[in-house]
């Protein structure tokens, strides 16, 4: 993680909600102005991609060490163009899980990245700022189990680390405490800093991971029920915990977010 300076966040030292929003508008406005220069654009098109109306909490470091997370999700909620609001988290802080709970702040859909089966790889892969951060994880996926909201595992699968068959009734058992609603089960992509610790070799094909979602979905119950090629990514949906496949009911209270 060459991006995590800190544990810790003090709200007198972040940003506030508003602000990055605007200055978030402000840096897309930059990088989709060279549009207008070309004839076949439709103007109508570009001023409505302008302004965002779904939002990804997620990239670079760990989004829920804002302390400042509950009120940008509501900020992003009251907004009259929002469609929806996704959040990803390495699951490193519990206590941020339950405070949106209780503040009634959860997004449209919560992610948690899932890369290792056991604590041993768990240290080996994610390389925790925390001396705990198995047992965080853990309590994480315990809390994520029950959030009144869409539930995805992201399981990315690291060639020769993490997708040996032999660790496939572990992660079930980590899938079991944390009842998604669906499984994304993704290759590692050789790309952008990772070439320096791993290799090209370290990528599975679609194929391969085809060929591991078909057996762990049969392990955990689990419908096989999308896929994408070129990303290499597999779909897995809960037989029991049956949502939508798509985003289009409205969230009771939130009448401008819809799920």
């Amino acid at each position: 993680m060459e991006f995590m300076k800190k544990i810790h966040m003090k709200k007198t030292h972040v940003d506030e909600p508003k602000d990055i929003y605007e200055n978030l508008l402000l840096e897309r406005k930059k990088l989709l102005s060279g549009f207008l220069g070309n004839k076949n654009v439709d103007k109508k098109i570009f001023k409505d991609a302008i302004i965002p109306n779904h939002f990804a909490i997620s990239l670079s470091g760990e989004p829920t060490l804002y302390p400042k997370l509950p009120e940008l999700i509501l900020f992003l909620r009251n907004l009259p163009q929002t469609k929806s609001i996704f959040l990803v988290t390495n699951a490193q802080e519990p206590g941020m899980l339950k405070k949106l709970e209780r503040k009634n702040s959860l997004p449209t859909q919560l992610y948690i990245s899932m890369n290792a089966p056991n604590e041993e790889l768990f240290k080996k892969i994610c390389a925790p700022s925390q001396k705990d951060a198995w047992k965080r994880f853990k309590k994480s996926l315990e809390i994520f189990s029950g959030l009144k909201t869409r539930r995805v595992i992201r399981m990315t699968m690291i060639k020769g680390m993490n997708m040996d068959k032999k660790y496939m009734s572990e992660y079930a058992n980590l899938i079991k405490k944390a009842n998604p609603h669906f499984i994304e089960i993704k290759s590692y992509m050789w790309i952008g800093l990772s070439r320096k610790r791993l290799k090209e070799e370290n990528m599975p094909t679609h194929e391969e991971i085809k060929e591991f979602a078909k057996e762990f979905a049969k392990m955990i119950d689990f419908d096989i029920v999308d896929e994408k090629e070129d990303s290499r990514i597999v779909l897995l949906q809960n037989k029991k915990e049956r949502i939508d496949r798509l985003i289009k009911s409205p969230i009771p209270g939130s009448s401008n977010l819809i799920l």
